[in-house]
């Protein structure tokens, strides 16, 4: 992936899904540690 991928991605949440961040922010992390 490019390295800006996680501001494209936080700016992406901040927009539709504000209230949903710190959520998807431990999902995001759960699935990099399964992935590795």
């Amino acid at each position: 992936m490019r390295p800006d991928y996680k501001n494209i991605y936080n700016d992406i949440l901040e927009k539709k899904y504000p209230h949903k961040r710190k959520e998807c922010e431990s999902l995001l992390k759960k699935r990099c540690n399964f992935a590795k």
